[in-house]
């Protein structure tokens, strides 16, 4: 190994018989020690707690807004395919008029399980 150093070079010359010269001293460019690795495992640890806690913050938020939505009345999902006009006039087809339930469903412009779905959720009318 071909070294600038002077005062290395000159330590080279001085050992004698067999002796090591052991330095603590890594120039730029030389693979670094363990505890360069340990440190960096170290600070992606913390950085890595760091996001779980953001991550649960955000969770927690979010949770609490669904909650205070829905007891604003704010109804979740997708929005009904039929009014409750529609679904009281495919009730009065189907029994009063005794239409096929996919005549009814493709009178309303929906599948027959959304027809059977509403006529399943929603309240009959005396």
């Amino acid at each position: 190994m071909t070294t600038t150093n002077p005062s290395r070079a000159a330590c080279r010359q001085r050992r004698h018989g067999g002796n090591t010269l052991a330095s603590w001293y890594e120039p730029h460019g030389v693979r670094q020690p363990r505890s360069v690795a340990a440190r960096s495992h170290m600070v992606s640890t913390a950085f890595a707690g760091i996001a779980d806690f953001e991550r649960s913050l955000i969770v927690e938020r979010t949770s609490a807004g669904r909650i205070a939505a829905k007891a604003r009345g704010v109804r979740f999902g997708p929005s009904p395919a039929l009014s409750a006009a529609q679904i009281e006039n495919a009730r009065k087809l189907i029994k009063d008029e005794e239409k096929p339930v996919a005549e009814v469903a493709r009178l309303l412009g929906v599948h027959r399980a959304t027809r059977y779905r509403a006529l399943a959720d929603a309240p009959a009318e005396a």
